[in-house]
């Protein structure tokens, strides 16, 4: 079963900003919970600990938080930078698997640029000095992925032999 957004700890913990920490000792003593769904039915929580969770802009997406059907006493300072912690990471990954995306999006943009345009783009990595080429290149060359593994001497040696000394030195 699910709860609407507007009814979880989460969408609470969100309006009260980035940084923020949330302690329900007694969710039935406590004027922001007393009336809540999950405190008055099932499962009747009485304990929330959370801090907010923060992407890379500042701005509060998330929470985090441990609960439990008892009341508890307030976590210790510890348990507290514990739960940071735990909420800093969910901001990093929330981070990452948002520039995974932007990265995805921009590939494809790159990938249908290069079909529309004919062209394509090779690199390599500097310590490895593997070469890839993109989609576009295989295709400009004639071979394919699965039959051809270029390495950074072939992608050079398909450049013009007037060019490939100025090509190597640029790349190296």
């Amino acid at each position: 079963r699910e709860l609407s957004r507007e009814l979880t700890a989460t969408h609470l913990m969100v309006a009260m900003g980035p940084g923020a920490v949330l302690i329900v000792e007694d969710a039935l003593e406590d004027e922001r919970v007393r009336n809540h769904p999950m405190v008055t039915a099932a499962p009747y929580l009485r304990f929330f600990a959370g801090v907010t969770v923060a992407n890379a802009e500042g701005e509060a997406v998330g929470a985090i938080g441990v609960m439990d059907v008892r009341p508890r006493a307030r976590p210790s300072d510890a348990e507290i930078e514990n739960l940071k912690l735990l909420a800093r990471m969910a901001g990093e990954m929330i981070d990452q698997v948002a520039a995974n995306q932007r990265q995805s999006e921009q590939l494809k943009l790159l990938k249908l640029s290069e079909e529309m345009a004919g062209v394509g783009q090779w690199r390599m990595d500097a310590e490895t000095l593997k070469s890839t080429w993109s989609d576009q290149v295989y295709r400009i060359y004639g071979v394919t992925r699965e039959t051809f593994d270029p390495s950074l001497g072939d992608s050079i040696e398909y450049f013009h032999p007037d060019d490939r000394e100025a090509i190597r030195e640029a790349v190296m």
